[in-house]
């Protein structure tokens, strides 16, 4: 048990280095059943009060009619198996269950959550140390990743090593309402007492999602090695990637941003959109009023543009590992992104070259 939880561990990085999930536990918590509730469900592990690290002893989708609301110092771990969650997400309210989070969500899908205004993975209210690894996630209709509203709680997260899209939203369902959004990081309330939601986003790989790549609102976001290919709304007309507003700072390094030329073959034209892009946004990122602005080693094809420098950028504590775009980043975020495993509770398969994790270098 405990170099199987190590294994895990021992690739925290980021603004959420010192998570611990449910390590304190000292049994595993087993899913057993792929229902919604009861005995052996994810919600009743998740619910529970006091740590737990939980696995899967089924493998299969999970159908969720509301949220799972998860109390704090969970694991939620995956490997192993292929689960995936549908119908609803799961959510942190610090107001209700307290504000020091300490979530691991790793190694999951999450696909179709049909029902609008229904997040993927949502932290509201202060929500202390949580890590995203290792998800796959499509057909989101609201946001996939959603941290608002700090509520004056100092906030760490880190996002990495996840795929995102294509994601259609709520276009594949209501052909005049498509989302498509990725991450929300802060919101309207966060504004007042801004750098509080303090977010890694590193090797992420979006494909097809329309904006939100993610917007970092009021907050403090380090967007490092990710990949964002091919945005644009139903219409086939412009949108934006990233996006730093409201008293936000964001740093980007070494980002790979990819958008469409007009003309180009349009793929959400399946849903009954446009066959082709009629005005492809170029923006890789945006400023919409914040704070700072910095960015460094970028790939920008065709045409894609991002802010010029501006403002005093926070300084990132921690140390991190910067691969080279033009090196082998995509071919390792299209080999590794997302929901991968070798072989049953194996760690990703790194099968393009041997990558050391955790991707950091020492202090």
């Amino acid at each position: 048990m405990t170099v199987w939880r190590d294994a895990l561990l021992g690739q925290r990085n980021g603004f959420a280095k010192d998570v611990t999930g449910g390590a304190a536990a000292s049994e595993d918590t087993w899913v057993t059943t792929l229902a919604d509730s009861g005995t052996g469900s994810l919600r009743a592990a998740l619910e529970a009060s006091g740590p737990r690290w939980i696995r899967f002893a089924v493998t299969g989708d999970i159908n969720l009619t509301t949220a799972i609301l998860a109390k704090p110092d969970k694991t939620l771990d995956g490997r192993g198996v292929n689960v995936t969650l549908k119908g609803k997400g799961i959510y942190h309210d610090g107001a209700t269950v307290g504000t020091t989070a300490n979530l691991i969500f790793a190694y999951f899908n999450l696909d179709e959550l049909t029902v609008s205004d229904s997040d993927g993975i949502r932290v509201e209210n202060g929500g202390d140390l949580v890590w995203i690894h290792h998800i796959s996630a499509t057909n989101v209709p609201d946001g996939i990743i959603d941290i608002v509203e700090s509520d004056g709680n100092v906030t760490r997260a880190t996002v990495d090593w996840c795929s995102f899209g294509p994601n259609p939203g709520e276009f594949a369902y209501d052909n005049s309402n498509v989302d498509g959004k990725i991450a929300l990081l802060g919101r309207t309330q966060d504004e007042a007492d801004p750098g509080k939601i303090q977010v890694t986003w590193h090797h992420n790989d979006a494909l097809n999602c329309v904006q939100r790549q993610p917007t970092c609102w009021a907050s403090h976001v380090h967007a490092y090695n990710n990949r964002a290919r091919f945005w644009g709304n139903a219409d086939g007309s412009g949108s934006v990637a990233m996006e730093v507003r409201n008293n936000g700072k964001l740093l980007l390094q070494n980002n790979i941003f990819e958008p469409y030329n007009d003309g180009d073959a349009w793929w959400q034209a399946a849903y009954g959109g446009a066959a082709t892009v009629t005005t492809a946004d170029k923006e890789a990122a945006k400023n919409v009023s914040g704070l700072a602005f910095a960015s460094s080693g970028l790939t920008l094809r065709n045409s894609a543009t991002v802010p010029s420098d501006f403002g005093t950028m926070f300084t990132v504590p921690y140390a991190y590992f910067l691969d080279d775009p033009a090196g082998t980043l995509e071919a390792d975020l299209a080999a590794s992104a997302g929901n991968v495993q070798a072989t049953a509770g194996a760690l990703p398969n790194r099968t393009v070259r041997v990558i050391p994790e955790p991707r950091v270098v020492a202090a």
